[in-house]
């Protein structure tokens, strides 16, 4: 059971991001829409989730490892 959803829209950072979770084993589900299910959604290219950031694929894990989960 994941607490994390990816939204994928296709991009080759989100593919990124999610190679990168799962090595850091957080567990993600891949959503093609945020869903009230997860308490986390990250969306590349959001204000939360900035392309800047997960440029910087350890910073970017850390964050997301630090949220609360529900």
């Amino acid at each position: 059971m994941s607490d994390v959803a990816v939204v994928d829209d296709g991009s080759a950072i989100t593919g990124e991001v999610m190679n990168l979770l799962a090595r850091r084993n957080l567990l993600f589900q891949v959503v093609q829409a945020p869903s009230t299910r997860f308490p986390i959604n990250i969306r590349i290219g959001t204000p939360e989730y900035s392309r800047e950031e997960a440029a910087d694929p350890s910073a970017f894990a850390l964050k997301v490892r630090r949220q609360p989960h529900r």
